[in-house]
């Protein structure tokens, strides 16, 4: 599968508007269908308009967005959403969060961490230390992104195309200069924070889906990962799934093909810019529904809410919200277009395990909602 993550917004709230809404989305396209769906999208907006060159969101009406949606719909495609309003997060709740966020790192280095270890770790918080506001919100919304595609995504194609699950190619846009620091501190973050998070929503196989793909990502924690691992408040000693860190490697998953690129020659990327951005435009109050309603069929849904919108909080924990007013009108809208997760037969839903159990959804058809 290709991943294409980008985001919309400035994650920021200079004017003080009261709606000042801001949207990371990506877009999982499956390899075997890629080169049709550009294909597609390249002749759909051979007359759009387009700025040196590449096709923009911000620059696209009710109707091209549409028109963009209504094709993607034809594959298997699924859609990720994180959204923040920073009208509800003033700078000083910001400073008040990341000055809670960054010790948290300290506690978890036990006294026997290993040196190379230690000295990862303290780099990783120097680097969020560094970093702007903005940039800080967009990584926190960027680690909680790829932590849930990655299992959506999975259980997802488990049933409609299992062969996906076997490549995991992550392309994210690249916006300028000052994202080198970013990408740096994401290559050092992105697994031992998301490792300790697994532990929290560890992933949990569905009867009836083929796995099979999926099998040279299931390797042990190095010996080093996994003592970090072990020392976390998170983990449960008690827990027999806990004994030994195993499952999803996230390091295998995200570290042979992550790239940050530029969108211009990047026709993935130019699909999720325009689906951000469309979500963000009508949240705040710029596009009508009819450039943003169908985008809900896109999206994978999952309880209690396939768009999740976050909330920075102190303690420091990235958390849904449920929120209010027209943008809980237009978060409800999209979930009630959301497609399935899993394939249905009969008005049998999907169910969700709760982590370390298992549901049998094996009586769900084979057949693809689309």
């Amino acid at each position: 599968m290709h991943i294409y993550i980008d985001e919309s917004g400035i994650f920021n709230n200079p004017a003080s508007k009261p709606s000042a809404v801001s949207v990371i989305a990506g877009l999982t396209l499956p390899s075997s269908q890629r080169a049709e769906i550009f294909k597609k999208f390249k002749r759909l907006t051979r007359n759009f308009p387009q700025s040196t060159g590449e096709v923009k969101g911000k620059e696209l009406d009710e109707d091209q967005i549409r028109a963009v949606v209504t094709m993607l719909r034809r594959f298997d495609v699924g859609l990720e959403l994180k959204v923040i309003d920073l009208a509800l997060h003033p700078e000083s709740r910001l400073a008040e969060f990341k000055q809670n966020h960054l010790p948290i790192f300290d506690s978890r280095i036990s006294p026997n961490a290993a040196p190379t270890l230690r000295q990862q770790i303290n780099e990783i918080k120097d680097n969020l230390t560094a970093m702007s506001y903005p940039l800080y919100v967009q990584f926190l919304l960027l680690v909680t992104l790829v932590h849930g595609l990655v299992t959506k995504m999975c259980h997802f194609y488990a049933r409609r195309i299992p062969k996906e699950l076997g490549t995991f190619h992550w392309i994210v846009d690249a916006k300028d200069q000052k994202l080198t620091d970013f990408e740096k501190t994401w290559s050092l973050a992105a697994y031992p924070i998301m490792a300790a998070m697994s532990l929290r929503d560890p992933f949990t196989r569905i009867t009836g889906g083929d796995y099979s793909a999926l099998e040279r990502f299931t390797k042990w924690a190095d010996a080093e990962m996994n003592a970090y691992i072990k020392a976390q408040p998170e983990f449960d000693a008690s827990d027999r799934r806990n004994k030994e860190v195993g499952g999803l490697s996230l390091k295998e998953i995200l570290g042979h093909d992550f790239k940050f690129e530029n969108s211009k020659n990047n026709k993935g990327l130019q699909l999720v810019d325009i689906l951000a951005n469309a979500v963000q435009r009508a949240m705040n109050g710029r596009l009508q529904p009819k450039g943003w309603l169908d985008i809900g069929h896109l999206i994978v849904d999952q309880r209690p809410s396939a768009v999740e919108v976050v909330f920075l909080t102190t303690p420091s924990t990235v958390t849904p919200k449920k929120v209010t007013g027209p943008i809980a009108q237009i978060v409800q809208a999209l979930n009630d277009n959301a497609q399935p997760m899993w394939t249905k037969a009969d008005s049998v839903p999907f169910r969700i395990p709760r982590p370390g159990k298992s549901v049998d959804n094996s009586k769900t058809s084979n057949k693809t909602p689309h």
